[in-house]
């Protein structure tokens, strides 16, 4: 067992929701909707590495609680997070954002 991915924010939920690629390397999400963001990593199965890549923020003016759910596509290409709280059309309407590895 590795080392576990933590963040160095308070309160922001890191872990809340993770979702993982199911090919090599695996591209991981962790969702830390109390920052309203995602957290990146790459792991690679023959290092036994992971890598931190970035880190994805929205700020839609509010609480929004952008990262409560990420899923990743199978081979890595796509992520979808989920924002139940959001706010711009009608009041906690929800939205996902789709984002595109290329």
């Amino acid at each position: 067992v590795g080392n576990p991915l933590m963040s160095n924010v308070g309160n922001d939920s890191f872990g809340s929701s993770i979702a993982a690629s199911s090919t090599n390397p695996y591209y991981l999400a962790v969702g830390a909707p109390g920052a309203e963001s995602v957290y990146l990593y790459t792991y690679e199965s023959s290092s036994g590495s992971v890598t931190f890549t970035q880190v994805i923020s929205r700020n839609y003016g509010g609480f929004s609680s952008f990262g409560y759910i990420v899923q990743v596509a199978a081979d890595g290409n796509q992520m979808m997070v989920a924002n139940p709280f959001y706010s711009e059309v009608v009041t906690n309407g929800g939205a996902v954002d789709i984002f595109y590895r290329y």
